[in-house]
């Protein structure tokens, strides 16, 4: 029997690490060396995001910046025309956490990103100061495919993309809300300016005693949810921020 364990443990190391190693080819015209989740790298000339002192935010709040073309009330529809002719940068990466809030504790997470030419690569690293890499999702010829790591173990699990999505299984929103019917309860604004082109999408509901409000800032040149929050009676419960997000030149 233990020898039996022994041989399973042993095929399931090389299954773990031939997917990491088939990813990293598949991504191998990016140079995708290790680094620390907050040491981003300076790119010249792109365009990044979300601007200095998240000005990108800010340019939301007043219909008087110069800068800023607000476009009030936009209708669902209009929302998803909009989305379902996006066309995004072929090679992108985005940096950004995300944090769940209960009345017990608060965790926060790390992830990055990374686009090329359709296929998407997640990885969710833990927030605490030794920032270990909790999960990788990847999304390729419309595979899932999630590698969760615990401790020395790992595991791997393959999804077909029309079940799940790589966002749901990262745990951080995507713009499918937003384009399928259920997106027709939000309230939307479309907002231009020097940072980028946006829509805002916001969401509330009432019941006795709960109360519930979502906000979303989807990036039209990105196409992905690049900040989001929800509150519960007035008390934020889940945030995610955007900490970086740049093109990056095919070759």
């Amino acid at each position: 029997m233990k020898k039996r364990s022994l041989v399973f443990i042993l095929i399931l190391g090389f299954v773990v690490l031939f997917g990491i190693v088939a990813t990293n080819i598949y991504f191998g015209g990016i140079d995708f060396n290790k680094k620390d989740k907050n040491d981003t790298p300076d790119i010249p000339g792109k365009v990044q995001l979300p601007g200095d002192n998240e000005k990108i935010y800010a340019s939301l709040e007043s219909e008087k910046n110069e800068d800023s073309h607000v476009y009030p009330d936009i209708s669902h529809e209009t929302v998803k025309e909009l989305l379902g002719a996006l066309e995004t940068p072929d090679i992108y990466y985005w940096y950004y956490n995300s944090t769940i809030i209960s009345s017990t504790k608060e965790r926060t997470t790390n992830g990055i990103l990374k686009y090329n030419n359709g296929t998407y690569m997640i990885e969710k690293y833990s927030g605490d100061t030794e920032s270990k890499l909790e999960k990788t999702v990847v999304l390729r010829d419309g595979v899932v495919t999630v590698q969760t790591y615990d401790r020395q173990q790992a595991s791997v699990a393959e999804f077909n993309a029309e079940t799940t999505s790589a966002f749901i299984e990262a745990g951080v929103p995507e713009i499918s809300t937003f384009t399928s019917d259920e997106g027709a309860g939000f309230r939307y604004s479309m907002h231009d300016s020097e940072y980028g082109k946006l829509i805002y999408a916001e969401f509330e509901s009432e019941k006795e005693n709960y109360s519930q409000e979502q906000r979303y800032y989807i990036s039209l040149d990105f196409g992905i949810v690049i900040k989001a929050e929800c509150y519960e009676n007035g008390s934020l419960v889940y945030a995610l921020n955007t900490i970086t997000l740049y093109e990056l030149e095919n070759g």
